[in-house]
């Protein structure tokens, strides 16, 4: 849990609890980082997309939110970017 001091709450002295989920934020920062590997190294974003997505969907079944659906998403573009830069890579190769 996380201490945050609200401007009506410091008056009265009191102390909201926000609660955390490190697997949420764990799985957003993985996948992140795969969509930006997927456009320069498709075979490392491939990899990384991949372990991000499978964090995400453990880390959905648990709590629903923006942080599991944006990790999601991340990683099925990363996906996918990674497939068409394996694609272009090997059309390049041919020509």
């Amino acid at each position: 849990f996380r201490s945050l001091w609200c401007l009506g709450a410091q008056r009265k002295g009191m102390v909201i609890i926000m609660k955390t989920n490190n697997k949420l934020t764990a799985a957003l920062v993985v996948s992140i980082i795969g969509l930006i590997l997927s456009l320069v190294f498709a075979l490392g974003g491939l990899i990384v997309c991949a372990i991000g997505l499978v964090m995400a969907v453990k880390a959905r079944a648990k709590a629903l939110g923006g942080k599991a659906t944006g990790a999601m998403v991340c990683s099925i573009v990363g996906l996918a970017f990674s497939v068409l830069n394996m694609i272009a890579g090997a059309v390049l190769a041919v020509m």
